[in-house]
């Protein structure tokens, strides 16, 4: 029973956390550009300054986790919500870690150097730097630990496993420090069983949304009323925007394979592959070894060059393959079979391993399609100055949109904290259309909508967050009650 219950915590603590996190995230996510009167501070957690720096290694750690779950192909909307998660994440971590040092728990330089190597996080395996035709490279990663002019990228990824680290050892205390009595045993079962439930049906705030009464314009009036001072903010800008993504096009691709046929066809004719390869080929870790990859396992590669890899015989040449990092000409050298030991077993199971090397053709934007990128925006330009920017925008096949108020510095929704945006809208007079700027993969045109003075929004203005607000006071006040 003792043990039962033991095995029983770790859920709960861990429901307990997110569910915890999830109003936190919720009711101080606001907090965001908090510090827009310091350009270097992207925001204020529970009274305390989160510079940019930090939070850009946040964001691109949830950034590279979407790069490997979509290959890439991320849209404008979803890259909006991928700032709000970094953020999300941080207020987290920051409290968590805050409260695990309230603790006593700490983290030594050794324990950190110990988790990076034998235990690499998620988002240090899916980094293109440490990866080999799209999988994890574990030895190029123990190369990239051991390099001294990397000092500077370890120094970044350092806080990020140290907080790591005391979520672990916090949850791990609180485990190891649970002691019960027979008589509490079966009430605190019976309350574990709750606290699941709570977790699993109440964590996320939409499930209240068909359940919270319909609130009266006269109760988010009032709810405004009283919480004024929430919605204070300083000068802001209002902006409408096309964006282009910075994309291969079709004829790029095609291009990109009329090369990789005419590789392919020289080494059929008896060229030797492994010059070819360091000649033309596009990917660096491999390139200066004619192309090899060494001996791997089945799910090593990406899909396709996974699947080739391992229907090939030995000596053969594979005509190009395609991947989302572009075109792979193949050479097999062979089979073997590995003893490999089972995680955490005292065994070992039998492991296929392929030889192969490759010539990789990349897919990148050629000169023709980013010219006609800007010839677009151009074109535009002019006719936006014609008639207006909304209606030039749709009859040119572009969807326009309108940002939220934003104030300078700070997070824009939809686009995220480009400070170009930002000075061009804060330096431009209403009507006014900015040069293109290049930010995060899209190259964006923005025009001037309006100012708004400095002062409280009026609840027109913010009657979304309103709402928002007051039903995540209604949610909170209900966990209160159900607890």
């Amino acid at each position: 029973m003792f043990e039962f219950l033991r095995r029983m915590i770790m859920p709960i603590i861990i429901i307990v956390l997110v569910f915890f996190a999830a109003l936190i995230v919720l009711q101080w996510g606001g907090n965001f550009s908090a510090g827009r009167n310091n350009p270097n501070v992207a925001g204020v957690i529970d009274g305390d300054e989160i510079s940019y720096n930090l939070y850009n290694q946040y964001y691109q750690q949830v950034y590279q986790n979407e790069v490997a779950k979509t290959n890439g192909d991320i849209p404008d909307e979803r890259i909006a919500q991928l700032e709000d998660d970094a953020w999300n994440q941080l207020v987290f971590d920051h409290l968590i870690t805050k409260k695990a040092k309230e603790m006593g728990i700490v983290v030594t330089d050794k324990d950190v150097f110990d988790y990076l190597r034998y235990n690499p996080p998620a988002y240090l395996q899916q980094s293109p730097s440490f990866q080999t035709d799209g999988k994890f490279d574990y030895q190029k990663y123990l190369n990239a630990m051991a390099n001294p002019q990397a000092a500077a990228f370890w120094s970044q990824v350092e806080p990020l496993a140290r907080t790591d680290l005391l979520k672990l050892k916090m949850q791990q205390q609180v485990i190891q420090t649970a002691v019960v009595s027979e008589p509490e045993i079966k009430q605190a079962y019976i309350d574990s069983l709750e606290l699941l439930r709570l977790g699993i049906v109440n964590v996320p705030l939409r499930q209240y949304s068909n359940t919270m009464p319909k609130f009266t314009d006269e109760q988010l009036q009032d709810f405004y009323n009283t919480h004024k001072s929430n919605y204070k903010a300083g000068k802001r800008a209002v902006v409408q925007y096309v964006s282009i993504k910075k994309k291969p096009s079709a004829y790029d691709w095609e291009q990109a394979k009329a090369r990789a046929m005419e590789v392919y066809d020289s080494v059929k004719a008896g060229a030797d592959f492994s010059e070819l390869a360091k000649t033309y080929s596009d990917d660096p870790g491999s390139a200066a070894k004619g192309g090899d990859l060494g001996w791997f396992a089945r799910g090593r590669m990406v899909g396709p060059f996974d699947s080739a890899s391992f229907a090939m015989k030995k000596g053969e040449i594979s005509p190009p393959i395609q991947t989302q990092f572009g075109w792979h000409i193949l050479k097999h050298f062979g089979y073997r079979t590995e003893s490999q030991p089972v995680p955490g077993k005292a065994e070992t199971k039998k492991v296929k391993q392929a030889h192969v090397a490759h010539i990789l053709i990349a897919v990148k934007p050629s000169p023709e399609t980013q010219d006609k990128w800007y010839q677009q925006l151009d074109s535009l330009v002019t006719a936006a100055h014609a008639t207006d920017f909304k209606t030039a925008a749709e009859q040119m096949g572009f969807t326009p949109q309108t940002t939220v108020p934003f104030e300078k510095g700070a997070y824009i929704r939809g686009i995220g904290v480009c400070l170009d945006a930002s000075d061009f809208a804060f330096s431009a007079e209403p009507g006014d259309i900015s040069p293109v700027i290049d930010y995060k993969g899209s190259l964006y045109l923005f025009q001037l909508v309006k100012h708004l003075p400095a002062g409280t929004p009026s609840f027109e203005e913010v009657r979304a967050r309103v709402k928002q607000d007051l039903l995540l006071e209604t949610v909170k006040q209900m966990c209160h009650d159900t607890a």
